[in-house]
C-alpha cells in the first residue's frame, strides 16, 4: 500500500512525536523493534528521528540492515541539528537601523 507509506513518510517528517505515538498504539511496529517500553520512550522524548527510522527500518528491513543503520546514523544527525539549530538562531541579532 504505497499511499500509506507516503502519507507515514509526511507525517513522519512534520511531527515524528505524534507519528511514533500513533503507531505505538494502533500498530505492533514500536513493541516489535524494541523490547519493552523505556528505550522507545526515551526516544520519544529526546531523539524522535532517530527512533522513527529506527522503527520504520526495523519494519521495512525486517530487522536493521545496512541501509537501515545508514539511516538511523542520519537521524541521528538529524535530531542533534534540531537541538543545536535552536542555540545558533538565538545567537544571530538583526538589528534595523
Amino acid at each position: 500500500m504505497p499511499c500509506g507509506c507516503l502519507l507515514l513518510a509526511v507525517a513522519g517528517s512534520l511531527v515524528p512525536r505524534v507519528t511514533i505515538v500513533f503507531l505505538w498504539v494502533f500498530t505492533d511496529r514500536v513493541s516489535d523493534a524494541f523490547n519493552g517500553f523505556i528505550l522507545p520512550l526515551l526516544g520519544l522524548i529526546f531523539l524522535p528521528f532517530t527512533t522513527l527510522v529506527y522503527v520504520v527500518s526495523y519494519w521495512v528491513g525486517d530487522g536493521t540492515i545496512t541501509w537501515g543503520w545508514v539511516f538511523v546514523l542520519i537521524a541521528v544527525f538529524v535530531d542533534i541539528g534540531n537541538y543545536t539549530a535552536g542555540g545558533y538562531g538565538r545567537g544571530r541579532k538583526v538589528t534595523v537601523a
